[in-house]
């Protein structure tokens, strides 16, 4: 799937409990901020993806994370085994909240902190 995002955009934390359903991710205009977390909402690691760069990330399956565009015009494309379905209540992160929801404008706000410094490089692999 070819996903286009702009900075504003608001993608709350998830994961994919299906084992087959790992996701890579690939920058192909723009930048990418990746998050992801531990169970319990905190940050477990984080990285910048450029196009033409450091462009690609895979996350294994079952882990909470969420992408952050940190360029306008940011697209990238999500590659994971199909048929697409619908996030199930628990694969949405219940330490985080839903777009509208009261708090996730703060919440993103905080995402969006974690990469005022753009030239910093992947934290850790992430890992289940």
């Amino acid at each position: 799937m070819l996903v286009a995002i702009e900075p504003a955009s608001y993608v709350p934390p998830h994961r994919h409990l299906d084992p087959l359903k790992a996701e890579v991710l690939v920058v192909l205009r723009g930048v990418l901020g990746v998050v992801w977390f531990e169970d319990g909402g905190a940050v477990a690691g984080s990285a910048v993806l450029r196009a033409g760069h450091a462009a690609g990330i895979e996350i294994p399956a079952g882990l909470f994370h969420a992408v952050i565009a940190l360029a306008p015009g940011t697209a990238f494309l999500e590659a994971k085994a199909g048929p697409w379905l619908p996030l199930q209540q628990a694969e949405r992160a219940a330490f985080a909240p839903r777009e509208g929801e009261a708090g996730a404008s703060v919440y993103f706000e905080g995402l969006q902190a974690r990469f005022a410094d753009r030239s910093r490089p992947l934290m850790r692999r992430p890992a289940c």
